[in-house]
């Protein structure tokens, strides 16, 4: 049984009819339902498409993402903007994915990757070209970004954009205790950086 029925076990009678007429036997997504969000959304009636895609589990939005044609998720992810959530997005095959965040607007990618831990967002954007990164940097929260571009700065092999601030505080507090000179001076240095990281531009 899918997500989506269980959430519907105990409901009403109607609304259990309404999940099957979503769900198969086989807790897959009818073909007749997915005809019907997106003949809804090349029709321009966003807000149907929500209305019947909103109820669903995210690993079910991310199966109606899957079987959309390429051509038909450009429509469908304009759409469904304020459903396609990281949960979402976990669910999704790499090369879907890939391809859903070429067609995200920033700010959508940018909502997306303010609701996520700073290596999950790291994640989302760093395969973007810089013009796309910078786009989606300038939409996120002050807070948000100065966390995500001091990840982004760190050379790929090295082990900074895997630390967060929790772990940077740690190492902090055991350099103190062997030297807390030159514990305070590092302390200090991230201190000075954090407006610049929050507040700077190009």
């Amino acid at each position: 049984m899918s997500e989506s029925e269980n959430i519907a076990t105990a409901a009403p009678p109607e609304a259990e009819a309404q999940n099957h007429a979503v769900m198969d036997e086989e807790d897959r997504l009818r073909p007749e339902f997915v005809e019907r969000v997106l003949d809804a959304v090349a029709d321009g009636e966003d807000e149907t498409a929500r209305q019947l895609v909103e109820p669903l589990h995210p690993a079910d939005v991310a199966d109606l993402i899957e079987l959309a044609h390429r051509d038909e998720r450009e429509g469908l992810v304009k759409a469904l903007a304020g459903i396609i959530s990281p949960e979402v997005l976990a669910e999704l095959d790499d090369f879907v994915r890939e391809d859903l965040l070429d067609e995200m607007e920033p700010q959508q990618v940018a909502d997306l990757a303010g609701q996520m831990e700073t290596d999950d967002a790291v994640a989302l954007i760093e395969d973007l070209d810089r013009d796309e990164q910078q786009a989606v940097l300038q939409r996120m929260e002050p807070d948000d970004r100065a966390a995500v571009e001091e990840a982004l700065s760190f050379p790929e092999e090295s082990a900074g954009p895997g630390l967060d601030y929790l772990t940077g505080c740690l190492m902090e507090e055991e350099l103190g205790w062997g030297c807390s000179g030159i514990g305070t001076s590092l302390m200090c240095n991230g201190l000075a950086g954090a407006p610049v990281l929050i507040g700077g531009s190009d």
